[in-house]
């Protein structure tokens, strides 16, 4: 591919940056060129530590668009087999949403995920050959906790990704308030979930069900030192960019590589903020323009 626009940057780049994007298959994006583009201004306005530290993260940074979310979302509901104490004829679905958002009507990408549960295609799985997937919005309408025990049917909170672990610990806390169920039958269900989300949930005695698991971008994957090095690095750009402090390394310091179909905020806010002075455009913006 051509570069078509002025930089100062070296052209080997621009074409380097292009293969990566082809090995991540990203090329299929709607408006690939123009992405490519204005990630390439995003790096013509770092200073050579913090390219070459974008750079590295990228390699590991995931994308998962909308067309891919069923796919997610089954390879997550089949590890309920394991559980085989449980009754597959009936499983309850709820949008996990804080208490907030719920009360008023808040679109979320939880709701899309519940949805997909409908999809007719999960009939075609095994696993699912004779099950009801019932979609519940309202807590006060679901079962009784002696219709769950004694049927052992699955009550699930699912999303599209979990982060911290906060707001499933909301959902869950406003769940059990209404409905008192016993653990055992309850459930959070994330296409994609950081690992310190999953600890946070886990520890307190519920189910999560999870397709792919992601840890710190730079914590978990250097040595305390090389961290501690890639992380000033990043502070420094976070301050120039001018983030808040409670998205610092991303929301909860989750210091998340990842877009859905929007960018959690527990992602590396260096690529999702527009800088004060407009310089560039974030390559992963949470705000539609």
């Amino acid at each position: 591919m051509t570069k078509r626009f002025k930089s100062q940057l070296d052209v080997a780049l621009f074409n380097n940056l292009n293969e990566m994007f082809i090995e991540k298959n990203w090329v299929n994006v709607i408006g690939y060129e123009s992405f490519l583009e204005k990630y390439y201004i995003f790096l013509e306005n770092l200073n050579d530590d913090e390219r070459a530290l974008i750079l590295e993260l990228t390699q590991d940074y995931l994308w998962i668009t909308q067309d891919s979310y069923l796919r997610y979302l089954v390879d997550a509901l089949t590890k309920l087999e394991k559980y085989e104490y449980l009754n597959l004829d009936k499983i309850y679905i709820i949008p996990l949403l804080s208490k907030e958002d719920r009360e008023v009507g808040k679109d979320k990408s939880s709701k899309y995920v519940s949805y997909q549960c409908l999809d007719i295609q999960l009939s075609n799985h095994p696993l699912f050959a004779n099950t009801v997937f019932q979609r519940v919005d309202n807590l006060e309408h679901l079962p009784k906790e002696t219709k769950i025990a004694g049927n052992r049917n699955p009550v699930i909170l699912v999303d599209d990704y979990v982060g911290t672990g906060e707001t499933a610990e909301s959902a869950l806390q406003e769940l059990l308030t209404i409905r008192a169920y016993d653990l055992q039958y309850v459930f959070v269900a994330s296409l994609v979930a950081q690992q310190i989300g999953i600890n946070r949930i886990v520890s307190q005695g519920y189910n999560f069900l999870v397709s792919l698991v992601r840890n710190r971008g730079i914590s978990d994957k250097y040595s305390p030192a090389e961290a501690t090095v890639k992380k000033n690095i990043m502070l420094d750009l976070e301050k120039r960019i001018g983030v808040q402090t409670k998205y610092t390394l991303g929301y909860g310091e989750s210091e998340g590589l990842i877009t859905m179909i929007r960018t959690p905020n527990n992602s590396f806010p260096a690529y999702w903020v527009e800088p004060e002075d407009k310089k560039w455009q974030p390559p992963f913006p949470r705000k539609s323009r």
